[in-house]
């Protein structure tokens, strides 16, 4: 599927270095729904290449304050595989119709984009506040993508508080007097990509339990017994921690 007509943007933390989530938005009248007929399915070999090895034996990319070590190479994760504006980009795409939040109907293909903007959470936010003008390619989309000049069109998904992805967070960097950390504000920019992460990650496994592709979910009820793994550890290092009872935490409880 060719989008490299479609305009497309990242939104990233200022100082990400890989893109790897991309948006297009376009408004539509009413159509038929898309035809259903079964796409060929994507088998690839579980080969056990270097590239391969590494990967497992990494696991996962790792963040910390001033860094990350990615699980795949930076010629992959940053370069290759990242999203960077103006250049033709092959990878899987996947689209959906819907109205006011709901979606009708999605499907998922093969594709080859180009991302048209990269921009950040900070430059969004700015866009939203009316201190910053917005390209008129860009403008649309943005609309159309959360009506989010107006708080009541918001998807019905965003009323619902189970499903908002809270931090509590920190900015860090480094200056001249030295590395930094100051807290970081959650902006309504976070919501709106936040959003559409959801969104698509719920419409990949629907669509994988209706083909019966064996998988993996995340849960994050496992986050709550992390949790309770740091308070011991900060704890013993003499830092005040709250009661926190993993089985009965609240999602304010554990926020705090």
């Amino acid at each position: 599927m060719d989008l490299r007509d479609l305009y497309t943007f990242t939104v990233d933390p200022v100082m990400a270095q890989d893109f790897d989530d991309a948006l297009s938005f376009e408004r539509t009248a009413a159509v038929p729904p898309w035809c259903t007929c079964t796409s060929p399915t994507c088998r690839t070999s579980c080969a056990r290449d270097a590239l391969d090895r590494e990967a497992l034996r990494r696991g996962n990319s790792v963040y910390v304050a001033l860094g990350a070590e990615p699980m795949l190479p930076p010629a992959l994760s940053s370069e290759a595989c990242s999203l960077r504006p103006g250049r033709p980009q092959g990878g899987h795409g996947g689209d959906g119709r819907g109205d006011k939040g709901h979606v009708r109907d999605s499907r998922f293909y093969r594709s080859l984009m180009r991302s048209d903007a990269r921009l950040d959470y900070e430059q969004v936010e700015r866009m939203f506040r009316g201190e910053e003008t917005i390209d008129p390619e860009l403008a649309a989309p943005l609309e159309w993508g959360g009506l989010w000049r107006r708080p009541c069109g918001r998807p019905a998904r965003a009323r619902q508080p189970a499903d908002r992805v809270h931090r509590a967070g920190v900015r860090v960097g480094r200056a001249r007097r030295g590395d930094f950390a100051d807290p970081s504000e959650e902006l309504e920019s976070h919501w709106y990509i936040e959003n559409f992460m959801v969104l698509a990650n719920e419409q990949v496994a629907s669509f994988l339990e209706r083909e019966k592709v064996p998988t993996v979910y995340g849960c994050t009820t496992y986050l709550t017994v992390q949790l309770d793994r740091l308070l011991d550890v900060l704890s013993s290092l003499g830092l005040p921690t709250p009661i926190y009872d993993p089985m009965a935490a609240t999602p304010e409880e554990i926020r705090r």
